[in-house]
C-alpha cells in the first residue's frame, strides 16, 4: 500500500514538472527599465526631489501638440484664480478661425471659466482654449506672450508657443523635459491637476445650451475607449496627437509617498494597419517601472559617529566625537545598496579642537556620490559640549608668550639692561679689580 502511494507520488512530481517544460519560459525584467518603441521622446522626473530616472532625448525639440493645453490652463487658472466660476461671453471673434475638436459654443452664450478648462483638460476641446485666452488677453498673440513667459518662468527654456491649442505650427516647440516641468506645475496646482484625473464631466446648462458630459481621452485612466493602455496607479494629465508630432502623453502616479511625472511625446504607428498608440504603452511601462522600482533610502544615520578630533585644554576629554548635522537620504533604485555601492566624501576643516567647545559646531562636511554624482551633503558637527580648564588655559597662553620670538628679545634686552646698569652701580674699586683680573687673563 505504501510502494503504491510512493510511486503514484513520484508519477505525480514527475508529470508536473513535464507539463512545467512544456509551458513557455519567460524571464522577468523587473529591475531593467522597459523598452520604449517608437516614441521621439520621453521623460519621468520624481516631484519631491526634482530628480530624472528615466528619459530619452529629453533636451530634443519637437512639436508640442495637445500638451499646449497644460500651459493654457495655467495661465488661465492663475488670471481667474480669485473666481474660477466666472462666467465667460462668448464671441464671434473667439469662435472664428478654431478647428478640431469643440464644444458647439454659440456666440453670446454664457460659460463658466472651470466649465472650459474641464472642457479643455478632460475633453480636449479647441475651443474651450480659445476663449479663455481672449478672455485672459484679449487676442491670441498676447495670451501665446503670456504663455511663453510663464514657460520661461518654470525654466522651460526650450519650448516655444504660437497658439493656446496645440494645432500643428511649424514655428510652435518644446521638449519632453520642458514638458515635465509643466506637467510638474499642474500638479503643483491641485485645482488643475483634479479637473485632469476626472474620466467624465457635465458642463451644465447655459443660457443656449443644454448640459454636456464630455469624457477623458487619457487612454491611461479611462477605459471608455479601450482597456488596452488603462493602468490604475495613473493620475490624470493630458494627452493627444497631430500628424505631425504624433502621439503625446503627460501622466503622473503616486505609490508609497512618491509622485512622478511622466512624459512620452512622439508615438508614431509602424505601418498604416497599426493602430497601436505607443505613447500610451511606453508611458504606463514607465510609470509602472518608476513606482516600484524607486525608493527613499537612508545612506547614513545622523547618530552614526563619523569620526573624532583631538581636544586640549579639557580636564576630562581628550577627543570629541564627530556626527553629521541630519541624515543623508537620496532617492535610489531598489537594487542600489548605500553601504556597497555609495560613496563617502569626507572634508575636515580642523584637526585639533580647543575647549570649551559646544555641540553641534561645524567642524567639516560630508558628500554621498553614487556614479559620479552628489546624492546628498550635510555639516559634520561635533557630538558633545565640552567643558574647558583654566589653569591648563592659562598654561598653555603663559608657554606661547615665554616661547615668542619677540619676548625672547625683550627678554635678552632687559636681561642685559640689569646688568649693565648692575655693572655700572658697581664700587670703583671693584671695577678696578674686575679690570686688572681681565687683564691678566688675557
Amino acid at each position: 500500500m505504501v510502494r503504491k502511494a510512493y510511486v503514484r507520488a513520484v508519477s505525480l512530481f514527475l508529470l508536473t514538472i513535464t507539463l512545467l517544460l512544456c509551458l513557455p519560459f519567460q524571464v522577468s525584467a523587473e529591475g531593467s527599465p522597459p523598452a520604449a518603441e517608437n516614441v521621439d521622446a520621453f521623460c519621468v522626473i520624481n516631484k519631491e526631489h526634482l530628480e530624472i530616472v528615466l528619459q530619452k532625448d529629453m533636451s530634443k525639440v519637437i512639436y508640442p501638440t495637445s500638451t499646449v493645453k497644460l500651459m493654457t490652463a495655467l495661465v488661465a487658472a492663475e488670471y481667474f484664480a480669485d473666481d474660477l466660476d466666472t462666467r465667460i461671453t462668448v464671441t464671434d471673434e473667439m469662435l472664428s478661425g478654431v478647428v478640431g475638436r469643440n464644444l458647439s459654443l454659440e456666440n453670446g452664450e454664457k460659460i463658466r471659466v472651470t466649465d472650459l478648462l474641464h472642457a479643455m483638460l478632460v475633453g480636449g476641446y479647441n475651443d474651450a482654449a480659445v476663449i479663455l485666452a481672449y478672455a485672459v488677453s484679449g487676442d491670441i498673440s498676447s495670451f501665446c506672450t503670456e504663455m511663453n513667459e510663464k514657460a520661461e518662468a518654470l525654466g522651460a527654456v526650450n519650448t516655444h508657443y504660437t497658439n493656446p491649442t496645440g494645432l500643428h505650427d511649424e514655428t510652435m516647440y518644446t521638449t519632453a523635459y520642458d514638458t515635465a516641468l509643466i506637467g510638474l506645475a499642474v500638479m503643483e496646482n491641485t485645482t488643475l491637476f483634479d479637473i485632469s484625473k476626472r474620466v467624465k464631466y457635465t458642463i451644465p446648462a447655459t443660457n443656449k445650451s443644454e448640459e454636456k458630459t464630455i469624457y477623458n481621452r487619457n487612454a491611461l485612466i479611462t477605459t471608455s475607449m479601450t482597456e488596452e493602455y488603462y493602468y490604475s496607479y495613473a493620475e490624470g494629465i493630458n494627452s493627444g496627437a497631430t500628424d505631425e508630432g504624433g502621439d503625446c502623453v503627460v501622466t503622473a502616479g503616486k505609490l508609497d509617498g512618491l509622485s512622478w511625472v511622466c512624459v512620452v511625446m512622439g508615438g508614431r504607428q509602424t505601418s498604416a494597419d497599426d493602430d497601436t498608440n505607443y505613447a500610451c504603452v511606453a508611458a504606463k511601462n514607465l510609470l509602472r517601472y518608476a513606482l516600484i522600482s524607486y525608493e527613499v533610502k537612508t545612506l547614513r544615520s545622523e547618530k552614526e559617529t563619523v569620526g573624532t578630533i583631538p581636544v586640549r585644554f579639557s580636564a576630562t576629554e581628550e577627543s570629541v566625537d564627530v556626527k553629521m548635522a541630519r541624515d543623508l537620504f537620496s532617492l535610489l533604485h531598489i537594487d542600489v545598496d548605500p553601504q556597497k555601492d555609495v560613496t563617502y566624501e569626507i572634508i575636515m576643516n580642523t584637526q585639533l579642537m580647543e575647549a570649551p567647545i559646544e555641540e553641534g559646531t561645524v567642524v567639516g562636511s560630508i558628500r554621498a556620490v553614487y556614479n559620479g554624482e552628489l546624492l546628498d551633503s550635510t555639516d559634520l558637527v561635533t557630538a558633545s559640549t565640552i567643558d574647558s580648564h583654566g589653569f591648563l588655559i592659562f598654561m598653555y597662553r603663559f608657554k606661547q608668550v615665554t616661547q615668542h620670538p619677540v619676548f625672547i628679545f625683550f627678554l635678552l634686552c632687559g636681561v642685559s639692561t640689569l646688568i649693565y646698569f648692575l655693572w655700572k652701580k658697581m664700587p670703583l674699586s671693584d671695577k678696578k679689580k674686575d679690570r686688572r683680573k681681565r687683564n691678566r687673563y688675557f
